[in-house]
């Protein structure tokens, strides 16, 4: 089952809820005990899991790892373009085994790779110097260093305050309420509901009607032989010898 982050949740139970303001899907899932007490109770589980969400502290944690993701992202493929074959040892030093699909806290991955930064600029090594200055030739400047640093040590003041126990537990139990009431009445309505374009109001059908030229392929691909409607009897009748031999003795002739 593919991940959802509590935005996507949120997100898709508040496509299902509008699409259930029309008569059509509302009328068709009455039969399933849908009323407007859960349209009612959709809206308040929307409404619990972003106010368990919001805190200062929460957003200011998630800007700060997405601005030091951008760095990583921006940064660690260039060191790896720049010094990959050139100074190898010297690009594993920086970002080690990076892997670009790690979605986690960019925060441990940039403070070493900004202290080794910090150690090639310092050190009495040609080489090492050289692959600094090389990476401030390609745009890695001390000002985006110096602003990287800044958010690493932001990072970790808010990791020392972590949010009480009692508001991630809300923030858990609101996210479970939610999903759980999104996916019981997303799967009936998926029973309850075979009109395509009431499912897409749902939000539940975003697969969209195939292209033209995809169901001319589709009718060219199913499409009978091309073979004559109706056929001599003479084309599959075996001639007689003696015709055959008439006509090559009237052909020579």
């Amino acid at each position: 089952m593919p991940y959802f982050s509590l935005h996507q949740k949120v997100h898709l139970l508040v496509d299902f809820l509008m699409g259930m303001r029309l008569p059509e899907p509302y009328e068709m899932l009455v039969d399933c005990g849908w009323s407007a007490e859960q349209l009612d109770r959709g809206w308040r589980l929307v409404e619990q899991a972003g106010r368990a969400r919001f805190s200062e502290e929460r957003i200011t944690a998630d800007r700060t790892n997405a601005e030091l993701l951008e760095f990583k992202n921006r940064w660690f493929p260039v060191v790896r373009l720049v010094l990959g074959k050139r100074k190898p040892r010297i690009t594993a030093r920086l970002i080690g085994s990076y892997d670009s699909r790690s979605q986690g806290s960019a925060g441990f991955l940039v403070e070493p790779f900004l202290s080794t930064l910090s150690e090639l600029e310092a050190s009495d090594d040609p080489e090492e110097r050289a692959a600094r200055e090389l990476l401030r030739e390609r745009g890695l400047s001390a000002k985006a260093v110096a602003t990287a640093a800044r958010l690493v040590e932001q990072s970790r003041r808010l990791i020392a305050t972590k949010p009480p126990a009692a508001l991630l537990e809300a923030e858990a139990r609101a996210e479970v309420e939610l999903w759980d009431f999104y996916q019981e009445w997303a799967g009936l309505a998926r029973r309850a509901i075979t009109n395509r374009n009431l499912l897409r109001s749902l939000g539940l059908n975003k697969g969209g009607r195939p292209s033209r030229a995809r169901e001319k392929e589709k009718q060219i691909g199913n499409a009978p032989p091309n073979v004559p409607k109706t056929l001599s009897v003479e084309a599959i009748t075996p001639q007689p010898t003696t015709k055959l031999l008439k006509e090559y003795s009237h052909e020579e002739e």
